[in-house]
């Protein structure tokens, strides 16, 4: 047998590892790339108005409600909603939304058709 035959697995092998991990490195630099610019895209992105997040948190609190006790009218929905527009807790609630989302996140939150699909909006 000749040493160093070109038809050697070994040898054949060598370019296909090298090509899988120049694959390898450029997935992970694109989920790592995506990852590191999600956050500074938040931080350039345009900030929701008052009044956006204020209806954001109206509407998250409206279709929760329904979500969790489908048996409520209208009536009972507009009262939890008079009630938040009262509560201590909404400033903080409106400025926090306001600190943390994007406004093209509270519009598609205000587009959506349920909590589940809101709740997508704001990750």
């Amino acid at each position: 047998m000749r040493e160093g035959r070109d038809d050697d697995p070994g040898l054949r092998r060598l370019p296909a590892v090298k090509r899988d991990l120049a694959a390898a490195v450029a997935i992970v630099t694109v989920v790592v790339g995506a990852a590191a610019f999600r956050p500074a895209w938040r931080a350039i992105a345009p900030r929701p108005s008052a009044d956006a997040c204020a209806a954001l948190v109206d509407r998250y609190l409206v279709d929760k409600s329904r979500a969790r006790f489908p048996e409520l009218g209208e009536t009972e929905l507009e009262r939890i909603t008079r009630s938040s527009e009262a509560s201590d807790r909404r400033p903080h609630d409106v400025a926090s939304c306001r600190k943390e989302l994007t406004a093209s996140q509270v519009t598609c939150g205000l587009d959506a058709p349920d909590v589940e699909a809101l709740e997508r909006c704001m990750r």
